[in-house]
């Protein structure tokens, strides 16, 4: 866990407390050693549309709050949940200035390579989908910052879906938390120097070449084509070979860049 992250659970985004947004509200609210002193200190709220994510705000909660606390079963360090925000509002940043539209099919792909391809440990659960590996857990959490006011949607431009773009108050938080983008900046610029400017298509097929070669263990790339194309019967094997031969060069490029 990152010690900046650990020193500045002062500024969190207010959905995390529990608090709903009214008129006039800043977005972040000040917990200093653990006390809720903002001016949103008389919000009330339902239990279900509490979204608990941070310790401090939790133990806010805990000792002083009048509603009742329901968490996941599969909570986890909510600080690491942070630094993962931190880390995909830079990715699709840096995804955007490549010329991607980051709809959420772009950012579910390229948050695959950056865990799988450069082993950032975001720890999201990847599963062969409809367009390549896909992340349910991701997904929410993709919401959640939206709810969080750190992500919104940008206008469609046919034929695109809705794309998302970080807010203002998404980058005060990455830049209050630059220590956690700078620990994997190599790794976020490789992903979208890469596969930044990819259409949908390509990168369902770079994916599902990244899975195949991850969990088959099978060097042949033939053999990994031929895969690919059973598993997705509307890939081509010449379209499937040219993937692996692509994902084998991103690997080959990363190896090189970071083996020292």
């Amino acid at each position: 866990m990152s010690r900046e992250i650990a020193e500045r659970t002062d500024l969190l985004p207010f959905s995390c407390i529990g608090g709903r947004r009214g008129q006039g509200d800043e977005g972040l609210a000040q917990i200093p050693g653990g006390s809720f002193t903002s001016s949103f200190q008389s919000a009330k709220v339902p239990s279900t549309f509490f979204r608990l994510r941070f310790y401090k705000a939790r133990e806010w909660l805990k000792k002083g709050g009048n509603d009742i606390i329901t968490l996941s079963k599969k909570e986890e360090n909510p600080m690491i949940r942070l630094e993962k925000a931190v880390i995909i509002l830079d990715l699709i940043d840096k995804l955007s200035q490549k010329g991607s539209w980051c709809g959420e099919t772009h950012i579910q792909k390229s948050l695959y390579f950056l865990q799988e391809l450069t082993d950032v440990p975001l720890g999201f659960d990847f599963i062969l989908y409809k367009h390549g590996p896909f992340s349910f857990d991701l997904r929410d959490e993709l919401n959640a910052m939206r709810a969080d006011y750190m992500l919104t949607y940008q206008v469609p431009v046919p034929p695109y879906s809705p794309g998302l773009l970080q807010t203002d108050s998404g980058k005060k938080i990455k830049n209050h938390f630059t220590g956690s983008v700078e620990k994997y900046s190599k790794q976020i610029e490789f992903i979208a120097s890469n596969i930044g400017n990819s259409g949908v298509v390509e990168l369902e097929r770079l994916g599902t070449a990244l899975l195949v070669t991850r969990q088959n263990n099978v060097s042949n790339k033939e053999e990994r084509a031929k895969k690919i194309n059973e598993l997705k019967p509307h890939v081509s094997l010449e379209e499937a070979f040219l993937a692996v031969e692509k994902v084998d060069e991103m690997i080959g490029r990363f190896n090189s860049q970071f083996s020292h």
